[in-house]
């Protein structure tokens, strides 16, 4: 029978803590992905989301629930994005 701690990261947490890492900030973590973002060509893709769902094209604005949102909702297309210029490098 599995520990049930009701916290889904602590695996994560632990392996980072394990190694030493601070475990980056939703913020830092939007950051990273809105610069894969422009570095793939998927920043405007990006943007026309963030204004889908906020009313505004600022996705380096967003904190909290709003950003981890908007990085759940564009994580797989800059992904895609990522895959393909990689790809054809």
């Amino acid at each position: 029978m599995s520990k049930d701690d009701k916290n889904a990261l602590s695996d994560s947490f632990n392996a980072d803590a394990y190694w030493g890492k601070a475990a980056a900030s939703i913020e830092q973590q939007l950051a990273d992905i809105l610069a894969e973002a422009r570095k793939s060509n998927v920043d405007p893709f990006v943007r026309s989301i963030c204004g889908q769902m906020f009313d505004h094209t600022q996705p380096e604005k967003l904190v909290g629930w709003q950003a981890e949102l908007l990085i759940e909702a564009v994580s797989e297309l800059v992904y895609c994005a990522k895959s393909q210029l990689e790809s054809h490098t």
